[in-house]
């Protein structure tokens, strides 16, 4: 994960995940961020300081609306890794995601599912009441 932040691919990654009219390109991409994400807290804070968790939140809807599976899955994941680690990242990144994982969770998918929960631990391991705030809405 390193390497790819050194060689300066996490702003066109976000760009791909942002504005590739290739589904299956925005996919990668967003793999490719949650494997950053996911390996340690510094990296994560580095990608929510570059804004990757709004273009996330967003191919998230996306994806939910069209009922795109695969990406929404991958999508997902990054979500996940993206309110995990230690320490937990601040409250502002982690009370922004609780609408959209709200909504993740009326969808019929195990994988999906699991993913949504794997975030909505990593939300109540982060305190700050976050996970009592309270969340509704739909798709």
């Amino acid at each position: 994960a390193k390497a790819v932040v050194d060689g300066g691919a996490i702003p066109p990654l976000l760009n791909l995940v942002q504005t590739s009219p290739s589904v299956e390109t925005r996919e990668q991409a967003v793999w490719c961020l949650s494997n950053v994400a996911g390996d340690c807290a510094s990296l994560r804070d580095m990608l929510l300081g570059c804004g990757a968790l709004p273009s996330v939140l967003s191919m998230i809807e996306e994806m939910a609306t069209t009922s795109q599976m695969g990406p929404l899955r991958n999508a997902t994941w990054c979500l996940s890794n993206l309110v995990r680690n230690k320490p937990a990242p601040a409250l502002e990144h982690v009370e922004r995601a609780l609408p959209t994982l709200a909504k993740l969770l009326s969808l019929d998918d195990s994988e999906l599912m699991m993913d949504t929960m794997w975030a909505l631990s990593h939300v109540a391991e982060a305190g700050g009441g976050a996970a009592d705030g309270g969340v509704s809405g739909g798709w």
